[in-house]
């Protein structure tokens, strides 16, 4: 269960929109989806060793209350920090709480 105060920062989570161009190239923008509470931890130390030998690109962790209308291609905007979602999961099964597993652009 996420306790009231652990939700410190305000993001807004975006999802990409393709259009074709007027010669056939495909551009890709972001359109928002949402804004919720999370909590943002930049991965270190042995936890950040465990992902990057699952996967290279992981650097951080953010808890947001649990949706089911979160997809791996989306992204997170936090102030003018950019995180992509890599793999999201429920830890618990409980339907409360969301980790989405991203790498930020820097």
């Amino acid at each position: 269960m996420i306790r009231a105060g652990e939700l410190e920062q305000y993001i807004t989570i975006e999802k990409p929109v393709n259009t074709e161009g007027d010669y056939g190239e495909t551009t890709t923008t972001w359109t928002t989806h949402c804004n919720c509470w999370a909590n943002i931890q930049n991965l270190k130390g042995k936890e950040y060793w465990d992902a990057k030998s699952i996967n290279s690109e992981v650097t951080a962790k953010i808890k947001i209350r649990y949706r089911d209308d979160i997809t791996a291609d989306m992204r997170v905007k936090y102030e003018s920090r950019y995180f992509y979602v890599e793999s999201f999961y429920d830890p618990n099964e409980e339907r409360k709480e969301l980790l989405l597993m991203c790498w930020e652009a820097l």
